[in-house]
C-alpha cells in the first residue's frame, strides 16, 4: 500500500465492523446542502407519499429553493452538515445521481431514498406519521450520519496504519539524519526543517514518506478523527515475544503504531495498532479510550485485541 496515495485519498467504503459498512460516500452527506439557505422556522411539510417528498427534495436542491429546506428537514438542518460544510461539486453529484436513477425503498413505515447506478443511500430517513402522511426524519439522520462518519474514520485510519508500515521501510532506507546509521523514525512529524519522522515540509527538497497530507490540518483535531503515536517496544503476547525495538538511542529493533479516536464514539469507536509484521488489530477500549491510549507504550495485542483488515 502506498502511504502517499492513501494521504490524498479520501478513504470511504469496504468492509470491517458494522459501522464501516455504513460508510458510504459520506462526502455527499446530506444531499449537497451547501445551498447557503436561512434557517427559516417553518414546521415540516407532511406528503402523502415518500416518493412525493423524495421529489421535494432533490427539487429544492436543483433549483436552490429559499424557503424549501427547513421545511422539509426541520428548523435545526443545518446540523445535517458536516462540519466542514459540502462543496458545489458535491451537490452537483447528489444531483447527477439523482438524475441517473432513484428509488424510495419502503419497509414497515420507513423510507430510504436510494439514488445513481451505484445505490447510494441518503442518510435521512422518511417516516410515516399516525396520519399515514410522510415526513423527513431529521434525528434518524443526525444517528445516520454518524454512524456513517465513525465507519469511514474507522477506514482512513486502518489505511493510515498500513500506509505507516511502507513508511518506516522508505525512511530507513537512506539515513535521514547524517549521522551514518539506518533506522526508523520515532517520530510522526518531523521537527521543522528536519527529517527526524515520518512526515516533514515540502519546503524540503524531497517528499516524506508518509507526504503531509497526513498531518491535521488543524492542531488536536487528528487526521480523519483519529489519534496516531509510535510505539518502541512490544510485549509478549506480540510475535517473537516481548523487546524493545531501540538499541541505544536509534529505533532500529522494530516499530509499531497505534490508532485511536479523538472522541469516542462521535469520531470513531475502535481503536487500532500494528507492528512491522504488517497483521493490524482492533479492539473497543470504551469510553475512556483516550486515558487508556495513553497507557499504552508497548504493541502488545492481547485476546481483547482482533486482527483485522480494511
Amino acid at each position: 500500500m502506498n502511504s502517499k496515495n492513501i494521504a490524498r485519498t479520501s478513504a470511504i467504503g469496504g468492509s470491517g465492523s458494522g459501522l464501516r459498512q455504513q460508510a458510504r460516500s459520506v462526502g455527499a452527506l446530506a444531499l449537497a446542502l451547501a445551498l447557503g439557505l436561512p434557517l427559516g422556522a417553518a414546521a415540516q411539510v407532511p406528503f402523502a407519499t415518500p416518493e412525493q417528498a423524495a421529489d421535494a427534495l432533490i427539487e429544492a436542491v436543483a433549483t436552490r429553493d429559499q424557503v424549501a429546506m427547513p421545511r422539509l428537514l426541520g428548523k435545526d438542518w443545518r446540523q445535517l452538515m458536516p462540519p466542514e460544510g459540502v462543496s458545489a461539486d458535491d451537490r452537483e453529484i447528489f444531483l447527477d445521481k439523482a438524475r441517473q436513477t432513484r428509488t424510495v425503498n419502503v419497509t414497515g413505515g420507513r423510507g430510504e431514498l436510494v439514488v445513481g447506478a451505484d445505490a447510494w443511500p441518503l442518510p435521512i430517513p422518511l417516516v410515516q406519521g399516525k396520519d399515514g402522511q410522510w415526513r423527513f426524519d431529521p434525528r434518524g439522520g443526525r444517528e445516520a450520519i454518524v454512524a456513517r462518519t465513525i465507519g469511514s474514520n474507522e477506514l482512513s485510519a486502518m489505511q493510515a496504519a498500513l500506509a505507516y508500515i511502507d513508511a518506516q521501510r522508505e525512511y530507513a532506507q537512506a539515513d535521514r539524519n547524517g549521522d551514518g546509521m539506518l533506522e526508523y523514525a520515532q517520530k510522526l512529524v518531523s521537527s521543522p526543517g528536519q527529517r527526524d519522522g515520518l512526515i516533514w515540509s515540502t519546503s524540503l527538497d524531497d517528499e516524506s514518506p508518509m507526504g503531509e497530507a497526513f498531518a491535521p490540518s488543524r492542531p488536536g483535531e487528528g487526521y480523519h478523527g483519529y489519534r496516531f503515536k509510535i510505539l518502541n517496544g512490544q510485549g509478549s503476547n506480540a510475535k517473537g515475544g516481548a523487546r524493545s525495538y531501540l538499541i541505544g538511542k536509534r529505533m532500529s529493533n522494530g516499530y509499531a503504531l497505534l490508532a485511536w479516536p479523538v472522541s469516542y464514539g462521535k469520531t470513531g469507536v475502535m481503536s487500532f495498532m500494528v507492528n512491522q509484521d504488517g497483521q493490524l488489530f482492533e479492539r473497543d477500549l470504551g469510553p475512556k479510550t483516550s486515558e487508556a491510549a495513553a497507557s499504552i507504550k508497548r504493541f502488545d495485542p492481547d485476546k481483547n485485541w482482533h486482527a483485522t483488515k480494511p
